[in-house]
């Protein structure tokens, strides 16, 4: 009994540093793609640089290329979501058709 105890604490520890582990990789993964990510929709407001002074963006140029990536990424994940609203509904009606086989229905390209 006591070496089951010692063997599921050991497990428990090793499942702790994993966990430790997975949350360190996705924080720094999560931090290199939001630099990624900015970088991609501040390229056009990057000006040719001569000399070793950089200018800085304008403020309203800079806000207005994030707010139009975010539009963007936003259009996106509304699309993903009535596509797999959409698939989840056909495969919702596909086991229903199969659990009630007096319910069936077809879509109209089958008909």
């Amino acid at each position: 009994m006591q070496q089951s105890v010692e063997e599921l604490q050991y497990q428990l520890r090793r499942a702790r540093a994993s966990e430790a582990d997975i949350r360190s990789s996705l924080a720094a993964r999560s931090s290199a793609l939001r630099t990624v990510l900015r970088l991609g929709a501040l390229a056009e407001l990057r000006l040719p640089q001569c000399g070793p002074i950089r200018m800085p963006n304008a403020a309203d140029a800079e806000r207005d290329a994030l707010r139009a990536a975010v539009q963007e990424q936003l259009q996106w994940n509304l699309q993903l979501r009535r596509a797999s609203g959409h698939i989840a509904g056909a495969a919702e009606r596909t086991a229903d058709a199969r659990d009630n086989p007096s319910r069936r229905t077809f879509s109209a390209e089958f008909v």
